[in-house]
């Protein structure tokens, strides 16, 4: 697990340099506005197709990973085909009963209608590629990727000034991935084209159906967000909200490879590994505990300075925002492999039923606090990661630890939570008074592992594993 952990975390370092670079070219070339309504017209184009996984990206990593089964690799595919089509079928009604009055701009809510379905089909073999386990091909795909992609926008910048062909290098991603995803599945020779049986439609079905809910859910909240900030704050607020979110995802892409080799090695674990839940599995969330950690302390103390030096002091708003992705770094790695273990025991049903309620919920803490000032200033696009941390906590987090503590007793939550979480809200309480300088960034982290080393999260036995894969490329080490 390790080992894949780092692999992806190196892999999306490159691709996270080349993503900020490329922004920064866009910013200074299109600004925020142009951004802001690329982001705001993609969202458009994407929420429209909510229903277009309903959970069986899930089951199938699921299912691949327990059992390499070529079977399962038809049937999720004959589902993804099935899920497009309605998603082609749903946008061009939309677009001629509501989009088709000579206010929208037309042509570029269809090229990037184009871009959503390349990133539908480019699902499919990123998915196989997860289930699979083989995450060294799945890196070399992004690098080639991001490269390709760093090209054609320096392209777009200098030789073609267009918001159309702006819209367009989001293609460019998927597009390689479905290319490469073909010369794999050439390569291994599977065969994809089987017609599945009853019995494959039916544990497809009886798995992903509940978790329907939440994928939808989840969805809807992808692009829904935007939409109401377009229309509350204008495209320019969801422009710097962008450029926040984009300096987010690259943090992110350091936690991406955890959560997403975490769940098929979470899987194969709990089926075969007797007591994995109370040994490895709470070394592993407190471990996260502190990577989440370091990591908002470092996006809460660095975003101003960041901003300003990248993207212009007249950006600035956008680390106000960027501040509060800090809460989505903690939900990613607290909640995360909870949710893994949930989904791996089949005790999903019940949360992602729930779905729904939390979506509404976060719908009214946007019209609330997207509007809301506090000493003059606008709460704006900052109120996005707070409603979501919010609605991952209440109802679904509780519910998802009520079902946890029934299945596996004691969770080990006591301790993560008064080890880990309480100095990091001690720290940055403190920084506030400080303007979360850039010069008490390497202070605030030197209490922060101190106070880690103190409290047992960091030991001698948990550093040299982590530094084992490593050791083993860099033997001096």
């Amino acid at each position: 697990m390790i080992k894949n952990i780092y692999i992806r975390t190196a892999t999306n370092v490159i691709t996270s340099v080349i993503s900020v670079i490329t922004l920064v070219l866009i910013i200074k070339i299109f600004g925020t506005e142009v951004l802001g309504r690329v982001t705001y017209y993609y969202s458009i184009a994407g929420v429209l197709g909510i229903l277009s996984d309903l959970g069986f990206s899930t089951a199938y990593n699921k299912f691949l990973a327990s059992e390499d089964n070529r079977r399962d690799i038809a049937a999720f595919l004959f589902f993804k085909v099935l899920l497009i089509g309605l998603y082609v079928i749903i946008f061009v009604s939309a677009y001629f009963l509501k989009f088709n009055d000579g206010r929208t701009d037309a042509r570029l809510l269809w090229i990037l209608f184009s871009v959503l379905m390349f990133e539908k089909i480019a699902q499919f073999f990123t998915a196989t590629f997860i289930g699979k386990r083989d995450f060294t091909y799945m890196s070399i795909a992004e690098i080639v990727a991001s490269i390709i992609f760093f090209v054609y926008t320096l392209f777009i910048c200098f030789a073609r000034l267009s918001i159309y062909a702006l819209a367009s290098t989001r293609v460019v991603i998927p597009a390689v991935t479905i290319l490469w995803g073909v010369a794999y599945f050439r390569t291994k020779k599977i065969n994809v084209f089987l017609l599945p049986s009853r019995a494959d439609i039916r544990k497809y079905m009886s798995y992903s159906m509940p978790i329907a809910f939440s994928t939808i859910s989840s969805n809807f909240i992808l692009y829904a967000d935007k939409l109401v900030l377009g229309k509350l704050m204008g495209v320019n607020e969801v422009g710097l909200y962008d450029i926040a979110h984009r300096c987010y995802a690259a943090v992110d892409k350091l936690i991406k490879p955890v959560t997403n080799t975490m769940f098929t090695e979470i899987v194969h674990r709990i089926a075969n590994v007797q007591d994995f839940f109370h040994k490895r599995f709470q070394d592993l969330v407190q471990v996260l505990g502190f990577i989440s950690g370091v990591l908002s302390i470092i996006l809460i103390f660095s975003s101003t300075f960041v901003i300003a030096t990248v993207f212009g002091i007249e950006n600035s708003r956008s680390a106000f925002i960027l501040k509060f992705f800090a809460l989505s770094v903690l939900l990613r790695l607290f909640w995360r492999p909870y949710t893994n273990v949930i989904y791996s025991i089949e005790k999903h049903r019940l949360v992602s039923m729930i779905e729904p309620i939390g979506v509404l919920m976060m719908l009214g803490y946007y019209y609330l606090l997207i509007p809301l000032e506090i000493s003059g200033v606008a709460v704006g696009a900052a109120a996005l990661p707070i409603a979501e941390f919010i609605m991952c906590i209440i109802p679904a987090g509780v519910l998802k630890l009520f079902i946890l503590k029934r299945h596996f007793g004691r969770l080990g939550i006591d301790k993560l939570l008064i080890s880990v979480w309480l100095p990091l809200a001690v720290i940055i309480f403190g920084g506030y008074f400080f303007n979360y300088s850039i010069f008490m960034l390497p202070i605030a982290l030197l209490l922060f592992v101190g106070a880690e080393f103190y409290m047992g999260i960091l030991t001698k036995d948990r550093f040299d594993e982590l530094m084992l894969p490593i050791r083993k490329v860099f033997p001096a080490l």
